[in-house]
């Protein structure tokens, strides 16, 4: 019951704890003893999951010894936390010499992978990605990457014919086959094609319309970006190209939606953390360049995974399972852990969930496990300030348990 984290698949811990109603001749077996954690991280998770009202009360019992005490780290943004534990993590492998594949990374949201992908592919360490897509090879992603680059750069064709009607602005298959046909037949670039009114004559007022609204934006993003700055001009861009509308008219659950626009949300982080670290020298051009370095020769999961002997990013829902020595759980803040929704929806049960989720992260640790957050993080491009998780103070002891006298659950099981 304690490691219940999917009721968003429409799992419902209530059937365990109800069982024994259910089924009262069961014979209930508690399993206690440990073998996984030290002393020191079973008591960090012991401590945590009681503050869970709804639960069989049962302790896990390590078969190890204390080892280090668990660690809880604060920095001062998101990518002062990226390099600090990616720093770390390269200290382990070439000091230390503890392989790659016995050190993992576990977040709760699918957007916080990305400074960390960054980091590893500048340190150059070997990672892997499971239960969440990389970054950079995110359909949403793609496509704003592709409108950059081909208002950066017009003749880039592949970016161009990959936004051309994204959404839709009146530029059929058949309209683009015919203007790519002319444009071979002419030796030019396609888009010298679509601005060539000579070459869209007998287009459609509706395709013709989209062209105008193609070299309009264009032309905006462009000269924000020359003249106010990157941030500005992705802002510019998500507006003028109803990018965001157009996902919130694509997907009607809510949290895929949510995580969709996330995405969005984390390049303008990106995009504001460049100009940042470039300051005056921040032009588009050096932005692109930057995202192609980290994002390049992703691969497939498979491929990825296949290698084995690499750090681990994963999701805390992936993670349940799996152990790994060393780990770090990013990002202790309320909204992410726990998550935005849970802490909004007002229910209790929710953020029981997310405690579980939180419990699964620390109980993958074996001897040594560090918590961490930002004090500020971008959010939509803006240094926003951050809340620590309130499981922080609950692994720690510093929150009123309101359990704490309060009758558990005692099924009378045999425990072992």
């Amino acid at each position: 019951d304690d490691q219940s984290i999917y009721a968003w698949r429409g799992a419902d811990v209530s059937h365990i704890l109800n069982f024994t109603s259910d089924w009262p001749d069961a014979k209930v077996v508690c399993l206690e003893d440990n073998y996984r954690s030290t002393g020191s991280i079973l008591e960090m998770a012991n401590r945590l999951i009681g503050y869970n009202t709804e639960r069989h009360d049962k302790t896990l019992l390590p078969s190890r010894p204390d080892g280090p005490r668990p660690r809880i780290v604060q920095h001062k943004d998101e990518i002062t936390e990226a390099k600090s534990v990616v720093a770390e993590i390269a200290h382990y492998i070439n000091f230390e010499r503890v392989q790659p594949r016995d050190i993992a990374i576990l977040f709760r949201t699918n957007e916080q992978p990305r400074l960390f992908e960054t980091e590893l592919r500048a340190a150059d360490i070997p990672y892997v990605m499971l239960g969440s897509q990389s970054f950079f090879d995110r359909r949403e992603v793609k496509d704003i990457v592709a409108y950059l680059k081909w208002i950066q750069q017009p003749k880039d064709e592949v970016s161009l014919l990959r936004i051309i009607n994204t959404p839709a602005r009146g530029l059929s298959n058949k309209t683009v086959k015919l203007m790519v046909d002319r444009a071979v037949q002419r030796g030019v670039t396609l888009w010298e094609v679509m601005t060539d009114p000579s070459a869209t004559s007998d287009l459609n007022a509706k395709a013709k319309q989209g062209i105008s609204h193609l070299q309009s934006m264009a032309n905006d993003v462009r000269s924000r970006a020359e003249n106010d700055s990157l941030a500005g001009a992705l802002q510019t861009l998500y507006e003028r190209s109803a990018y965001v509308d157009e996902i919130s008219r694509l997907y009607d659950q809510p949290e895929e939606r949510e995580a969709r626009l996330a995405s969005l949300g984390e390049v303008s982080n990106a995009i504001a953390a460049f100009e940042d670290k470039k300051k005056k020298k921040a032009d588009l051009t050096g932005f692109l360049s930057e995202i192609a370095l980290a994002g390049r020769e992703m691969g497939s999961e498979k491929d990825k995974l296949a290698a084995q002997n690499a750090v681990w990013l994963l999701t805390m829902h992936a993670a349940k399972g799996l152990e790994f020595p060393i780990v770090y759980m990013v990002g202790m803040e309320e909204g992410l852990l726990p998550h935005s929704r849970s802490v909004k929806s007002g229910n209790d049960e929710d953020i029981a969930e997310e405690r579980r989720l939180c419990y699964v992260g620390v109980t993958r640790a074996q001897e040594n496990l560090t918590l961490s957050m930002a004090l500020t993080r971008r959010k939509w491009g803006k240094a926003r300030p951050t809340i620590p998780s309130q499981f922080l103070y609950e692994v720690t002891g510093k929150s009123d348990n309101p359990n704490k006298y309060r009758k558990q659950r005692r099924p009378n099981p045999v425990r072992h």
